[in-house]
């Protein structure tokens, strides 16, 4: 799984944790604005920037968060579903 050519994540505030997805070129038709992301959708974004499947995602969330891997596993399932809906993802 990678992110497509087309779509840049910029960090707005380091502070707060969040940055946005925006799309450029032709891919702006796809996204009519910005996706919003908190620390963890960033970490998710860099993951699967690098070509890596959903365990791996996982696994890194793991390493970085304290919570349970089923919570995690949802939250990168939710993330990646979003960015399959604004066409950001190649599987």
């Amino acid at each position: 799984m990678k992110i497509k050519k087309g779509f840049i994540l910029r960090e707005m505030s380091k502070e707060e944790g969040i940055s946005v997805v925006v799309a450029v070129g032709e891919n702006a038709q796809k996204l009519n604005g910005y996706l919003t992301l908190n620390e963890s959708g960033a970490l998710i974004w860099k993951t699967l920037s690098k070509g890596a499947s959903v365990d791996e995602v996982v696994k890194v969330l793991l390493d970085e968060y304290d919570a349970p891997e089923d919570l995690i596993r949802n939250d990168v399932l939710q993330v990646i579903e979003k960015l399959r809906e604004i066409g950001a993802i190649d599987d």
